[in-house]
C-alpha cells in the first residue's frame, strides 16, 4: 500500500511504519490502526523493534472505562450514560467531518457496550468550538437504579 501510494492508507499506519522502519519503538495512544495490522507487526518482529498499544483512553473514555465496571460490580443497573465532548484545535476541526466523527463516536460508545450490555441509553456527542484553541472539556452524566438479586 505504501509503494502504491494508496490514499486510503491511514496516517497512523504511516507514522507506525516510519518509526518501525527506522528502528524506533512505536506506542499507539489512540484507537487508530497504527501498527496493529499484520504487515507492520511482521516488520516490528523482523527488526526486533518494540511496538504496542491501541487506545490508552483519556478523559471521558477513561472515566467510562474505570467507573462502568465498578457500577456493574455493585449491582447498579445503568439506565443512561451521556457524554459531551467539546474540543478546540485541530482535533475538533478534524472531527467536524462526519466520517471522522463517526469513527470516534463509535470507539467512545463501544466502551460501554462491552461493559454494560443492558444499558438503555448510551450517547456521546462531540462538538467543535474554535475559540477553545487547545482546550478540551468533557461532561459525563449517568443515571442508574440499584437492583437486588433474589434467591
Amino acid at each position: 500500500m505504501i509503494d502504491a501510494d494508496d490514499r486510503d492508507l491511514p496516517a497512523s499506519m504511516l507514522y507506525a511504519y516510519a518509526a518501525l522502519v527506522d528502528g524506533h519503538p512505536y506506542v499507539n495512544f489512540t484507537p487508530s490502526t497504527g501498527s496493529a495490522l499484520g504487515g507492520l507487526r511482521e516488520l516490528a518482529a523482523e527488526t526486533d523493534v518494540p511496538h504496542m498499544g491501541r487506545d490508552a483512553k483519556t478523559g471521558e473514555t477513561l472515566v467510562k472505562s474505570a467507573f462502568a465496571p465498578m457500577f456493574a460490580g455493585r449491582n447498579l443497573r445503568m439506565l443512561a450514560w451521556e457524554g459531551h465532548n467539546i474540543l478546540g484545535n485541530e482535533d475538533g476541526l478534524v472531527l467536524e467531518d462526519e466520517a471522522n466523527k463517526a469513527g470516534k463516536l463509535a470507539s467512545k460508545g463501544d466502551v460501554l457496550e462491552s461493559i454494560l450490555p443492558d444499558i438503555e441509553h448510551n450517547r456521546v456527542r462531540i462538538d467543535y468550538t474554535p475559540s477553545l484553541a487547545d482546550w478540551k472539556t468533557a461532561w459525563t452524566s449517568s443515571t442508574s437504579r440499584a437492583f437486588s438479586r433474589r434467591r
